[in-house]
């Protein structure tokens, strides 16, 4: 058995953007969005747009692996003008991880913009457990749930959130 392995990628809520892919390499896994935006411009008539997300990828791990973690690299952008919001939820494996943009900040008539790379790592400790063969608690999967959100106050003002990658790294200890 190899110390590490992920299964097969499942959508568990909301839809899955087109065009996304995801590549495992050993220990790595690697969401390619290709560009997905959640966008409000000038010319439509809505004042907010959101897409969700919620993936689960099954993980196995050798028995002997007391401690998993995992290192979560997100990227992106944010464009928003002074009357709009711009929102980025990630809750990466039970650690949640905002960027926002809130009404009000930026000047009049000049477009606030910022990309984004953020790591967050999370870590999960197998206990001691009398039932299982290995001696240890199961492991849970690996879960991603994502959130962009962009609103505004009138349709003269516009907003976007645009997530390009997640890359995940599992990081095992005996």
């Amino acid at each position: 058995m190899t110390e590490f392995e992920w299964g097969p990628v499942q959508l568990i809520a909301g839809t899955l953007p087109e065009g996304m892919s995801a590549t495992r390499s050993g220990s790595t896994l690697s969401f390619m969005f290709n560009r997905l935006q959640v966008e409000l411009d000038q010319n439509g008539p809505d004042l907010r747009a959101m897409w969700f997300a919620a993936i689960r990828v099954p993980v196995v791990v050798g028995d002997d692996v007391r401690m998993l973690g995992y290192k979560q690299d997100l990227r992106g952008a944010i464009t928003k003008s002074v009357g709009a919001r711009a929102l980025l939820s990630a809750d990466l494996y039970c650690v949640n991880h905002v960027i926002e943009l809130p009404f009000g900040e930026g000047s009049p008539g000049v477009p606030m913009a910022t990309d984004f790379s953020r790591s967050v790592f999370a870590v999960e400790d197998r206990l001691p457990y009398e039932q299982d063969p290995s001696g240890f608690y199961k492991l849970p999967a690996y879960e991603v749930r994502l959130l962009l959100l962009v609103e505004r106050k009138t349709l003269n003002e516009s907003a976007s959130v645009q997530l390009d990658t997640l890359d995940v790294a599992a990081v095992t200890q005996r």
